[in-house]
């Protein structure tokens, strides 16, 4: 089935995950075609004989305020290309994260000469758009061809018009698991959550290290729970959104899944008896991101939750502590609501171009240039044959911070129909063993945030939330307390919260 736009009735789609092994990456050689590329990047962005014609001319400056920093041997490149085929001086000014925010809002009140800004706040840039701060780039979408055959819902628009180009697509968190332990305690692949507990029960109870020691755990999780949908959603419908669980009704109306008191109390029954079986560690409560994942990496953990392509990363880390140890990830399990995987349709680029630049045909020219498919390519690892060749067919790095940045990954996600340089097929493996039905989803932040409920009292929901599910999984409370943690809810605003959004969503905000 088609995702629809979030804003309309039966939004959140139910799709198959049709990730094309070495499809939807990015990756490549810069102007020349990427190995596995359908069409070269260079097609979109190479130098047109007007440009040519004014190469006679001054060159044009064009300053991006790029957030965090790219290795200098990229930021050659991109100047160099910018140069060549625009006729354009490429200022990059690297901006460290801490003070971005600060520096975006001086360029936003006109104090820098910044032609090209970021930010990831949806709310903001809707903000800043309404104020003619930023171009829409509809005219760019239409006549790159890099770009124009994207699929509609990558191109997100604020106010009916298109202002940056989509980066990644919604990639799962998926559940990955240790496969060495399923193969030694000879357990098959689970497809229902009570197979899902019987086989991180067998990863507890059943020395699946062989050290004749109770040293290990089935699986752990954050204790605010955003990164763990993938449990949650063998029981429930919905998304985590800035700590909303929230999902849509066939008519498009917007609930939240807390409110499901008898759905929500099966889910807290599930991670109580793991809780109380030993199965969760008991330390979730504690846990912080690096934490959580050291503990796979040291195999007290045999379950997990990532994006299936980032994975990848993770094998080397785990097999650091045992070589033999494999990873595999589990395809979905369809729950009462559908599948427990969920995706946001895409993430943006959420680079934009200022209004007040001087040359906006030019500012355009580069932004396709740094953030379409070739530019992800130059970023990923350069340019063959400047940064890196391919021996043996495995790349061979010249500049060594680049290659210590570089994750095959990342690419994988791309939003565009380009490869790797070279193919890693352990990274195209787990994203097939991900594929099955996905529920997409549109990013609702600008949407909540027109709810003064919503920004007044989300912290105290999501207090309220932690204390009363915590404490039942604990065992301090009993699992029908849920009823007084809904009562609870009501009475701060959720109710209120809700009507509110509803309101924003049938306006067609």
């Amino acid at each position: 089935m088609e995702k629809k736009s979030m804003w309309k009735p039966a939004a959140a789609a139910m799709v198959a995950l049709s990730f094309m092994a070495g499809c939807g990456s990015t990756g490549g050689d810069g102007g020349q075609k990427a190995a596995g590329t359908s069409a070269s990047p260079a097609t979109s962005t190479a130098a047109s004989p007007a440009a040519t014609s004014s190469a006679s001319k001054a060159p044009t400056t064009i300053n991006v305020m790029f957030r965090g920093k790219l290795p200098d041997s990229v930021t050659n490149i991109f100047r160099d290309e910018a140069k060549s085929r625009f006729n354009a001086d490429l200022v990059i000014e690297y901006v460290d994260d801490t003070v971005y925010a600060e520096k975006l809002n001086v360029a936003l009140a006109g104090g820098t000469t910044a032609d090209i800004v970021n930010t990831s706040d949806a709310l903001l840039a809707k903000k800043a758009v309404e104020s003619n701060a930023f171009l829409p780039i509809d005219d760019l979408i239409a006549s790159e061809p890099a770009f124009k055959d994207l699929p509609k819902q990558y191109l997100g628009k604020i106010n009916g018009k298109v202002y940056t180009l989509p980066a990644v697509k919604g990639m799962p968190s998926a559940i990955y698991y240790r496969a060495d332990w399923l193969k030694k305690l000879n357990l098959k692949v689970p497809a229902t959550a009570d197979e899902l507990y019987q086989m991180m029960y067998a990863f507890t109870k059943n020395d699946p290290n062989g050290n004749g020691k109770e040293d290990t755990k089935g699986f752990i999780m954050f204790n605010n729970f955003g990164a763990d949908g993938p449990f949650w959603n063998m029981f429930l419908p919905g998304f985590w959104t800035n700590k909303l669980y929230w999902y849509f009704e066939p008519d498009g109306t917007v609930k939240s899944s807390y409110l499901l008191a008898d759905d929500y109390k099966a889910a807290l029954s599930w991670f109580r008896k793991a809780y109380a079986d030993g199965v969760l560690d008991k330390e979730y409560i504690l846990e912080k991101g690096q934490t959580r994942e050291d503990k796979t990496f040291t195999g007290v953990i045999g379950v997990n939750t990532q994006q299936p392509q980032n994975v990848f990363a993770r094998v080397a880390k785990v097999q650091a502590s045992n070589p033999q140890a494999e990873l595999a990830v589990l395809p979905p399990i369809m729950g009462k609501y559908g599948s427990n995987y969920s995706a946001k349709t895409f993430e943006a680029a959420g680079y934009y171009i200022m209004s007040k630049t001087k040359s906006p045909d030019i500012a355009k020219k580069v932004y396709a240039l740094i953030f379409g498919p070739e530019g992800q390519q130059i970023r990923a690892y350069g340019k063959e044959g400047v940064t890196y060749t391919i021996e043996n067919g495995k790349m061979v790095f010249k500049d060594k911070e680049l290659e210590t940045k570089y994750n095959p990954a990342t690419m994988y996600a791309s939003v565009f129909n380009v490869k790797p340089a070279v193919p890693e097929p352990m990274i195209e493996k787990f994203i097939d063993q991900a594929k099955g039905e996905l529920k997409v989803y549109d990013d609702p932040t600008p949407i909540f945030s027109q709810s003064s409920t919503y920004t007044a009292k989300l912290a105290d929901i999501d207090k309220t939330v932690q204390e009363y599910s915590n404490r039942i999984i604990m065992g301090e409370l009993p699992v029908n307390a849920w009823d007084e943690a809904i009562t609870k809810l009501k009475s701060i605003g959720i109710d209120k919260m809700l009507e509110e959004i509803n309101a924003v969503v049938k306006k067609g905000q």
